[in-house]
């Protein structure tokens, strides 16, 4: 009988396995690897070849193509795409892509100088194109391009200036809120919505509209082989097709998009099919999930941004203490209405009314012991089919604005809002 002992081992005994175990784990590992890098490089090539293929990253010499779409609130986004395309030494040209009504009297002067500048100071080409509406301040910022295209259809033009201003005061007197103001100089609250234009208010504004005018008709001259008679005759304010435009010498040529680019890559001596780059548009990432999208989430607006906006709306010869006021009249406005049974209808924008809830069973959220739940009024808004339409229309930041032909009310050329210059 065997006792077992010639099959114990040393406790210090060190095993090894076969040379040819080793090798062959060896031999794996490499392999593994070399999978590994071989995958990763196949990715890394895949996707340089997509992004230059899109043109977010360089690839030797380029034509930039700078998007100017919506309204023309601020210059700053504008400015900086094209600040770093100028720091760019393989853009070669620029193409100004313009889908816009106009907007800001400063901010389309502001773009419309740091184009003409460089136009002026750099051996690099110029053009603007014009969408389906580049009017007024749009076109503006277009004259700053050594040339100028459109499609024939274009809305363009609409060389002019407008201010306009709200007059509540009616509104206010029937509702019974009064308005008291203080102000330093007689003219200090001109064109607020509490008050009506004085003679000489309307002297003064009238005087402004004039010299800024004057401004954009001195433009047009200066860029456009026009005399100032002949642009004085046109500098009505009234909009023309992208082919009258051509025919009275406000624009060069008729061409699509496309044509522009090869125009610019032509001038540049890149030839008809050159590579083009667009400003980088910042997407959503993994590390974005992880942060909750900061600085990309959609927020709630508060009473403080409506303020906000209606103080910009209606511009100067008003405080932001005043339109708090307005907001707080509205708003309560609707509760004692709510809070009396009525309903609130609101041509074009929705109804608020209230709706009777009945007794129900629920559960309580911490318990989950079942609760009754009674009878009780709850305020509710209804949309109107039209302000759902326009919210699903609504562009994202960077889109092009929706302009159509059966808004002749509501011409694309004059940016929405309340007082001060809307439109240039």
């Amino acid at each position: 009988m065997r006792d077992g002992s010639s099959d114990r081992r040393p406790a210090n005994q060190v095993l090894y396995p076969p040379v040819s175990t080793v090798t062959d784990n060896r031999r794996s590992t490499i392999l593994m690897i070399g999978l590994i890098l071989a995958l990763f490089g196949a990715g890394v090539v895949i996707s340089a070849r997509l992004l230059l293929g899109r043109g977010i990253l360089p690839a030797g010499d380029r034509v930039a193509v700078l998007p100017i779409q919506g309204v023309i609130v601020s210059e700053r986004g504008i400015l900086r795409h094209l600040e770093t395309f100028r720091d760019d030494g393989g853009i070669r040209a620029f193409v100004v892509e313009i889908r816009s009504p106009g907007g800001g009297v400063g901010a389309s002067q502001a773009i419309y100088h740091a184009l003409k500048e460089l136009r002026d100071t750099e051996d690099r080409p110029v053009v603007a194109w014009m969408g389906d509406v580049a009017a007024s301040g749009g076109y503006y910022v277009a004259l700053a391009a050594d040339s100028i295209y459109a499609l024939p259809g274009t809305l363009t033009g609409s060389i002019g200036v407008i201010m306009e201003f709200p007059n509540a005061e009616a509104l206010f007197r029937k509702v019974g809120v009064g308005w008291e103001v203080v102000k330093s100089g007689e003219h200090k609250d001109m064109g607020s919505p509490f008050r009506p234009l004085s003679p000489e208010d309307r002297a003064i504004l009238e005087g402004v509209v004039r010299d800024v005018h004057d401004q954009f008709t001195e433009t047009v001259v200066e860029n456009r082989p026009l005399d100032r008679a002949r642009v004085e005759d046109l500098a009505d304010g009234r909009v023309f097709s992208g082919r009258q435009a051509v025919e009275l010498g406000l624009v060069d040529r008729i061409a699509t998009l496309d044509e522009a680019i090869r125009a610019a890559g032509r001038m540049a001596g890149l030839g008809d099919d050159p590579a083009i780059q667009r400003p980088r548009e910042r997407r959503i990432g993994f590390f974005d999930l992880l942060r909750g999208f900061s600085g990309t989430e959609r927020r709630a607006m508060t009473k403080a941004d409506l303020v906000e906006q209606v103080y910009e709306a209606i511009g100067p010869g008003v405080t932001k203490k005043d339109c708090a006021a307005v907001v707080d009249a509205f708003l309560n406005a609707i509760k004692r209405a709510l809070a009396d049974g009525k309903h609130i209808e609101i041509r074009g924008f929705g109804t608020f009314k209230v709706r009777e809830r009945r007794t129900r069973m629920a559960r309580n959220p911490r318990t989950g012991d079942p609760v009754r739940v009674p009878a009780r009024a709850v305020p509710v808004f209804k949309p109107s089919r039209l302000f759902k339409e326009e919210v699903a229309a609504a562009p994202e930041e960077g889109e092009p604005m929706r302009e159509d032909f059966e808004q002749p009310t509501s011409p694309p050329f004059m940016e929405p809002g309340g007082g001060g210059f809307r439109d240039f």
